[in-house]
């Protein structure tokens, strides 16, 4: 009986090992409406930053933003998607490497036709100086 018992556990641990080493393909990104280009610079301690409403092209309810420059000592950005009044209709997703696409899950407001605007604020609680950023947002 304790042969089988460690029997078993040496081959549950094998399944184990093999399994957690299978990489877990992420869920692509849907890229249905356009991309548009954003850059400010960021205000003080956590202020917020607004962009341009615009009108959601899609009924994904993701979409999606990433960085193309930012100031060398900038740690990233806080990204987030809101409709015309700055009520926040997503998730709110952290920006930090560059040129890597970082989903923005919608909460409401997906429909297509509904209006939607970026609000970002700085990662870090600057206080001397504003950071700069450049990127892309696709709200779909």
């Amino acid at each position: 009986m304790v042969k089988k018992t460690k029997k078993l556990i040496v081959i549950l641990t094998a399944l184990m090992m093999l399994t957690v080493g299978i990489p877990v393909m992420a869920a692509s990104i849907p890229s249905a409406g356009t991309e548009r280009y954003f850059s400010s610079k960021l205000p003080y301690g956590y202020a917020n930053a607004y962009f341009q409403t615009r009108t959601k092209q899609s009924n994904y309810g993701k979409g999606y933003i990433y960085l193309v420059a930012k100031a060398k000592k900038c740690g990233g950005i806080n990204a987030w998607f809101c409709d015309a009044n700055t009520n926040r209709c997503s998730h709110i997703t952290t920006c930090s490497a560059l040129n890597q696409k970082y989903v923005v899950t919608y909460t409401s407001n997906m429909a297509s036709g509904s209006s939607v605007r970026l609000g970002i604020e700085d990662l870090e609680n600057t206080q001397l100086l504003h950071h700069e950023v450049e990127g892309y947002v696709n709200y779909n």
